[in-house]
């Protein structure tokens, strides 16, 4: 859903990154990443809470509740959406900030384009290994509000940076 999505809204989120001022649109995608994921993070919540110790159960009511199975049909979405968003972020950081600070050496930019991606793929790597060491020590109520709490810092760390930055 996530790729999907990307491949088909992704030039129109280029435009739109053309045309728009970058700082308005790097908070129009932040306002949008946060938003996406702590609805997803809401949608978890409430139906953890509202599940049982019984498997099976909660199975059927969710095969026989209309408004829970639209939540969970809200979760890839919701997931998409903030895959745009953060592509949306990472596409104004990179073709704009790292170019500019180069100042025309084309050695600096691609050795900082080297290690922004060295980065990436660690994050990339690292992060799903944490948060399942994190659900094997934690309740799921304990991660999912720490998880929100790291991502709600990171999009206002990412926007002060930002800030400066513009």
């Amino acid at each position: 859903c996530c790729a999907l999505s990307i491949f088909l809204f992704m030039g129109t989120i280029g435009s739109f990154l053309d045309k728009t001022n970058r700082i308005v649109a790097v908070r129009i995608a932040l306002l949008v990443k946060l938003t996406a994921v702590s609805i997803a993070y809401g949608v978890c919540a409430y139906l953890n809470i509202t599940s049982t110790s019984d498997p099976i159960a909660d199975a059927e009511a969710l095969y026989n509740d209309p408004f829970k199975r639209r939540l969970v049909y809200s979760l890839p979405v919701l997931a998409a959406i903030a895959g745009m968003s953060f592509c949306a972020i990472t596409q104004s950081i990179e073709k704009d900030w790292i170019v500019v600070l180069s100042d025309k050496d084309s050695r600096w930019l691609s050795t900082t384009n080297s290690f922004m991606t060295q980065i990436d793929l660690g994050c990339s790597s690292l992060a799903p290994a944490l948060t399942g060491l994190m659900f094997a020590y934690q309740s799921h109520e304990v991660v999912s509000l720490v998880l929100l709490s790291i991502n709600a810092a990171s999009v206002v760390a990412l926007y002060v940076f930002m800030s400066h930055l513009y």
